[in-house]
């Protein structure tokens, strides 16, 4: 029996974390059932059958059982072709296949009597079908992934092409340079919150504590497969009421592959705005540009036994330009925030209706009036003398270089987005992986 020994080294932007242990993470492996019979059908025992991987020539031998049934199990997916031999029969080659993850292919193999090396023909081979597993599952290929146009190489988009998948907020994160906590990967399955999703990578989690969330997204290009289970997901998924994102690291074979990618946005390839041309004075369009660019690499250390993949995905960010923000008025610095009071309102002509104040004028809910936190939530009568006792607060104010005065007309008449002035933000990422897969007989 073959036993492999799997080593995963994933090196994410905050810090690098070492596995150096077998697989006994959740399965990302898939496996080959049947029966072998002679031609008038009886039973096998005893006969060897073999799965052997096209891509490293590692082959994964079995015998059947008494009741000529044979299992193999937790072979890493990729292409495979199942020999059986029995004493006394021809052998016989079944057509090659792919092994996705989480899933076990049933070939039953009808042995002829002994003679010339019996072959099935590719082309004749029927479609794998699982009658047996009652898991609602989509599977993303390789080649799949790589013709996707996936924003901001966010591998998690391609949930939304799932049955059953739908974002609330309209779309996933954009890139995957810094990811925002409520607005990123919010793919909702099956009626259920993001945070009902659960992300693995080679069966390790992936998710965040805090949010649980997706903690890590590898690079598109570094991904040979993507499962998103929607229903009756296996036990060992876990904690999964929305999805169960099995995530497979490409690996390394008997033959070097590699690739080199980049991509790049950029402002001064897009098309303006209709609001930014049709404002008086016109509002320019702030300069921003986005850089990703990577590559993969995999290949043999020693053939047939030992195999090696890797990759690297840089991001930069860059964003400037005019930006809006909101600060203190000079009346309210000198503690005035009359201007916070509804209109034909003053300071005796409300009352306060659960904490909210009430103008009497109007009959209209305002929650604007100021009130005394330290003098038994007394108002203030006018919204003035509100005292900034704040040491930070009062070192911003009397510092007009770190805390500017208003310089622009603000959007709702009294403070909001009152100053203008150039912004500029910048963000960079690293990361990799490093898989090697040895193979031990």
């Amino acid at each position: 029996m073959i036993r492999k020994l799997r080593i995963h080294i994933f090196v994410g932007l905050i810090a690098s974390t070492l596995f150096a242990l077998p697989a006994t993470a959740q399965n990302v492996t898939g496996g080959v059932t049947g029966i072998v019979t002679d031609p008038s059908g009886a039973a096998i025992p005893g006969a060897v059958v073999t799965a052997h991987d096209l891509d490293t020539n590692v082959s994964t031998p079995t015998t059947t059982n008494a009741n000529g049934i044979y299992h193999i199990e937790h072979l890493p997916i990729g292409r495979y072709e199942v020999v059986a031999k029995a004493n006394g029969f021809s052998s016989l080659t079944l057509p090659s296949f792919s092994l996705e993850a989480l899933q076990t292919v049933t070939f039953n193999a009808k042995l002829a009597v002994q003679g010339t090396t019996a072959s099935v023909d590719v082309s004749s081979a029927a479609p794998i079908l699982d009658t047996q597993d009652y898991t609602i599952s989509s599977t993303f290929t390789a080649n799949t992934i790589a013709n996707f146009p996936l924003n901001g190489l966010d591998f998690s988009a391609l949930t939304l092409y799932t049955p059953g998948a739908v974002s609330t907020y309209g779309n996933t994160a954009t890139n995957v340079i810094e990811r925002d906590t409520y607005y990123s990967d919010s793919v909702n399955v099956n009626g259920n919150r993001a945070q009902a999703n659960n992300y693995t990578l080679e069966g390790f989690d992936m998710n965040e504590t805090f949010n649980n969330e997706i903690g890590y997204s590898p690079a598109p290009a570094a991904l040979d497969e993507i499962q998103v289970v929607t229903a009756n997901s296996p036990a060992e998924l876990g904690n999964v009421n929305g999805a169960g994102v099995v995530s497979v690291l490409r690996s390394g074979t008997n033959r070097f592959h590699g690739s080199l990618y980049g991509y790049l946005q950029d402002y001064r390839m897009n098309a303006d705005s209709w609001q930014n041309k049709n404002q008086t004075p016109v509002v320019p369009t702030n300069p921003f540009s986005q850089d990703q660019f990577g590559g993969t690499l995999g290949g043999p250390i020693l053939h047939n036994k030992l195999f090696f993949f890797v990759d690297y995905l840089g991001s930069r960010f860059h964003v400037g330009g005019i930006g809006s923000t909101s600060v203190l008025t000079a009346a309210m610095r000198a503690g005035d925030f009359s201007a916070l009071l509804p209109q034909g309102c003053d300071s005796s002509g409300y009352t306060l209706s659960s904490g909210v104040a009430i103008c009497n004028s109007t009959g209209t809910a305002d929650s604007y009036q100021l009130f005394d936190t330290l003098n038994n939530n007394q108002p203030f009568a006018g919204n003035l003398g509100v005292p900034i006792i704040n040491p930070v607060a009062q070192f911003l104010i009397s510092n007009a270089s770190l805390y500017p005065l208003p310089n622009a007309t603000p959007t709702d008449g009294i403070a909001a987005n009152n100053y203008q002035g150039h912004q500029r933000n910048y963000k960079a990422n690293n990361q990799g992986d490093i898989k090697i897969e040895y193979d031990k007989s």
